[in-house]
């Protein structure tokens, strides 16, 4: 009897406008390196083995999307929300209604166009062979302190216990979903998928990344991130 091998899609959320980069242009459309963010974004992510497809999830009167859909991975487009959690969710209902929901879903922030390939692999073998979710992370190495309201040193924190979380964060679809909309009806914070995961209870590894993985978050990003997709390792 051969082994069915474990499916994964991309959910790229690519519908929020990036206020903090002080562009007319949303970030992922912005240009660096000969090719918008998102299209760097969208390339690494398909030509990583093993994803047999894509859902991109923009807004609704989104027209530059169609142009950077590959050809080489089934591709789809979903409605984001007014919120991450939403177009998340729209993304996951969408990778339902296509394939079920014992697919993973990796969910990678638009505004990562650095992630390595190998990276995203090791996540995909982590989570088929542990068969828990999980997601890039990198370790702290700085010592970190908890500030007080007064902005006095509180406490120092055990950094080895302490990772800064990236994307992409791999789940099963369905689990993903239920999470999700446990969170959001009980009005819990999340900044991540992650934290939809944790808060119900289910388990999510660590898997070490990158730091060339960075998010475009300001226009100070955009040197850094022009260098790192210039100059591959």
């Amino acid at each position: 009897m051969i082994e069915e091998q474990p499916q994964f899609w991309v959910l790229i959320p690519a519908a929020g406008s990036g206020q903090r980069m002080q562009s007319d242009i949303p970030k992922q459309y912005l240009e660096v390196a000969g090719k918008t963010v998102l299209q760097h974004t969208v390339d690494r992510l398909a030509s990583a083995n093993g994803i047999a497809g894509l859902v991109l999830v923009t807004a609704p009167d989104d027209q530059r999307a169609e142009i950077i859909m590959p050809q080489t991975i089934a591709c789809h487009r979903a409605v984001g929300g007014a919120t991450r959690a939403d177009t998340v969710l729209s993304g996951v209902e969408k990778i339902i209604a296509l394939v079920g929901t014992e697919v993973w879903v990796l969910v990678h922030d638009a505004a990562r166009p650095g992630v390595r390939q190998a990276d995203v692999e090791q996540l995909m073998a982590v989570c088929a062979g542990s068969g828990e979710g999980g997601i890039l992370a990198q370790p702290v190495r700085d010592t970190v302190k908890q500030a007080a309201r007064d902005m006095t040193i509180s406490t120092t924190l055990p950094r080895e216990e302490i990772w800064l979380a990236q994307t992409p964060q791999c789940f099963k679809a369905g689990l993903l979903r239920s999470a999700l909309q446990q969170a959001m009806a009980s009005s819990a914070t999340i900044t991540d998928e992650a934290s939809a995961m944790t808060l119900a209870g289910y388990a999510c590894r660590l898997v070490p990344g990158h730091w060339r993985n960075m998010k475009l978050t300001e226009p100070e990003d955009m040197p850094l991130l022009e260098w790192i997709l210039s100059n591959e390792a």
